[in-house]
């Protein structure tokens, strides 16, 4: 949880800040080892998000407020809930460190899905591609009162 209101740049070196570029196959193997821990921003990407949390904070107070009242419209500035879709399925503002080619988004949702509703809501929303998603633990989620997933995805292959 970030407590200043300082930008973070000087925190986040070439030195102290390792991200790999992340391939499908790579992807994969994070989701299914549980080590999504692991995939992480390019530190351009890193210092622009850190910076954009310290701004959103102080501005709305919190990024879940942020989240549920600007960028997802389902509570009113007052907190009562809005009526609209029980999903939502946006790009990434700020994507992992990825190959060309592979496409970062966030599905946000506010209905009790199973991961297989998910799994059949996405099968939906990308037609033609292949995807994995994952939902980060508690502990890593920047919004923590609006259930959301990462999913990461790209054009089906010839042997798929």
């Amino acid at each position: 949880m970030l407590t200043t209101s300082k930008p973070l740049d000087s925190q986040l070196t070439p030195e102290n800040w390792e991200a790999p570029l992340l391939t499908w196959e790579l992807i994969r193997n994070r989701i299914e080892t549980d080590s999504v821990h692991l995939l992480r921003r390019s530190l351009n990407a890193e210092r622009k998000y850190r910076d954009w949390i310290v701004k959103i904070k102080e501005e709305y107070g919190s990024t879940d407020v942020y989240v549920q009242q600007v960028a997802l419209g389902w509570q009113d500035s007052e907190g009562r809930t809005v009526k609209g879709p029980d999903y939502k399925f946006v790009p990434n503002d700020f994507p992992y460190n990825m190959e060309e080619g592979l496409s970062h988004w966030v599905f946000w949702y506010r209905k009790d899905y199973s991961l297989e509703d998910i799994k059949r809501i996405l099968q939906h929303e990308l037609p033609g591609k292949e995807f994995q998603f994952f939902i980060n633990p508690k502990a890593r989620q920047s919004v923590k009162t609006v259930s959301h997933a990462h999913v990461m995805f790209r054009e089906k292959t010839a042997e798929e």
